[in-house]
């Protein structure tokens, strides 16, 4: 399990570094596979932004990206289910039902408030969680690391009970690369968090099999 999560590090991390490239550092391949702002690729002032970006691109918002939805009820509503329910930090049970599928969450409130996370399969979001619903499937990786690049815990609201709400999100900005750019990439990253689910589902069973062995362990002691 321990190799497994510093593997899924390495993952999250390889695809960051790859997202910093194309979409911060504009040095995503040019139309000759070499990287495009070095090699001499136009770029064009952004007035709003008050930097140049790539001729072609665009100023946004994460509204651009996703539509934010809170997630259902104010407890755990963990009966031992199929589906794992979220928490603002992480998984905290399982129930019978799903509210949301393969998609990023954020805390809500509290010590996780502006934790992202990417919740692989089918799951059930509770209220102290926000749901990220995609507006565009064939982006799902670049909206998910656009998110993580924006460090929305430094984003929170209120001081006792720190919160992230929905204006606060739709408010951030983000710079909007062509189409056809964010999808390539995504067909490249889609490789890197497939392996990575597969490490978490290995973690899942081996933990699965850790608590059985150790029943049974008991229980021959006793």
């Amino acid at each position: 399990v321990a190799l497994n999560n510093q593997l899924i590090q390495k993952l999250e991390e390889t695809a960051q570094s790859i997202y910093k490239q194309w979409f911060v550092e504009f040095e995503f391949p040019d139309e000759n596979g070499k990287p495009y702002k070095s090699n001499g690729g136009e770029m064009i002032l952004n007035e709003a932004l008050e930097k140049e970006i790539p001729k072609g691109w665009r100023n946004g918002t994460l509204e651009d990206l996703y539509r934010f939805q809170y997630g259902i009820g104010n407890r755990n509503p963990n009966n031992g289910g199929q589906y794992p329910v979220y928490g603002a930090g992480g998984v905290i049970g399982g129930f019978d039902n799903f509210n949301s599928e393969d998609a990023p969450i954020i805390g809500h409130m509290g010590e996780y408030c502006g934790k992202v996370v990417f919740a692989f399969g089918k799951h059930f979001v509770t209220y102290n969680v926000v749901m990220c619903l995609s507006k565009s499937g064939n982006l799902k990786w670049f909206s998910y690391l656009t998110l993580l690049s924006k460090d929305l815990m430094s984003h929170t609201r209120g001081s006792s009970q720190p919160f992230v709400s929905y204006d606060m999100l739709y408010e951030i900005q983000a710079i909007l690369p062509k189409d056809e750019l964010a999808i390539k990439f995504d067909r490249l990253a889609k490789i890197i968090f497939k392996q990575i689910n597969l490490y978490q589902n290995e973690n899942l069973k081996l933990t699965e099999l850790k608590e059985l062995l150790l029943s049974k362990l008991a229980t021959v002691v006793n």
